[in-house]
């Protein structure tokens, strides 16, 4: 007769399999993210006031739309046998098509749209947004104004995105994708939070600040999202924590040094970047319409992306 095991050891799994799960669970979010990236460059943006918001909410279905579409179609190709090896890979998708027996030309075809479609799509937003960032801290006395300087031909911040490419080259060179992502995960937490606070210190000592849009449920979304990202935080990986923790301490330092002593004055809207222009009637009605073609398309892609997964479970 078998001996049921100690309770303490019981409660010890009990944990472990939480711990994982919510690792994961931080992976699969931080998959999801990076939709916000079509808000960073809104001074080069025309009628932002339209644009920005619109973006955010499409952007944010689509991302979802791309991914569920990508593993439906890669879960389907691959035999039943093959799923331990699909979950345990480096590569799913190369691998993925190679346990399927489509070798050759398909993994060709695989690399080319990774490459062009996947990686340029990917770093090109990865590098410029981030650079923006970078050059408006510094502009503001947070980080070094070496970091603000503008190209005389290109009015790019091109040392801002320099140093976001020699940030990237360094995180690849770690050959971790999980450390990577971890970093990633934890750098826009910290990101999200500080933004989210930020949000409703300034709703709490501006209110009578002009503002072009006005975001629906806006205290709860903030509670709410510091909420989640705390917890996900508590489960982050240990040694990307611990990177974030070095990163976060030098910046406070820095911050105590150089930037302290430097007036904190809040710019307007119309001191920043001056009377936001509106659009005509015509261009209204035309943004309106372009709007509503991709509103309902992304609807009805979203649709049969969760279609494709809920029906084979109901029937």
């Amino acid at each position: 007769m078998s001996k049921k095991p100690p309770l303490q050891n019981q409660r010890f799994k009990w944990w472990e399999h939480v711990t994982e799960l919510m690792y994961i669970f931080g992976l699969v979010w931080w998959c999801y993210t990076g939709f916000e990236t079509c808000v960073s460059m809104g001074a080069e943006t025309k009628y932002p006031q339209y644009t920005l918001p619109r973006a955010l909410k499409v952007s944010v279905f689509l991302v979802f739309v791309c991914n569920a579409l990508f593993q439906w179609f890669l879960v389907g190709l691959v035999p039943h046998k093959f799923y331990p090896l699909l979950a345990a890979a480096d590569a799913p998708y190369a691998e993925g098509l190679e346990a399927a027996g489509l070798i050759g030309f398909p993994i060709i075809l695989l690399c080319i749209g990774i490459a062009f479609g996947g990686d340029l799509s990917t770093i090109n937003p990865g590098i410029a947004a981030p650079a923006r960032y970078i050059y408006t801290m510094a502009e503001d006395k947070s980080l070094p104004s070496f970091f603000c300087k503008v190209h005389p031909k290109y009015k790019t911040p091109y040392t801002a995105v320099a140093a976001v490419g020699i940030i990237n080259i360094i995180l690849i060179a770690t050959g971790s994708i999980n450390y990577i992502a971890s970093v990633s995960l934890i750098s826009l937490a910290l990101c999200y939070i500080i933004g989210c606070l930020a949000y409703m210190g300034l709703k709490k000592n501006y209110p009578d600040m002009n503002r072009p849009y006005v975001a629906p449920g806006g205290k709860f979304g903030c509670w709410f999202t510091i909420v989640v990202y705390i917890f996900m935080l508590i489960f982050a990986d240990r040694a990307a924590l611990a990177t974030s923790g070095v990163v976060t301490v030098a910046a406070i330092i820095y911050w105590a040094v150089f930037t302290r002593k430097h007036e904190n004055k809040i710019p307007t809207i119309e001191e920043e970047i001056g009377v936001l222009e509106e659009p005509s009637s015509e261009e209204k009605a035309k943004m309106d319409k372009e709007y509503n073609i991709w509103k309902i398309a992304t609807i009805v892609a979203t649709i049969i992306a969760l279609g494709i997964y809920i029906i084979p479970v109901l029937f």
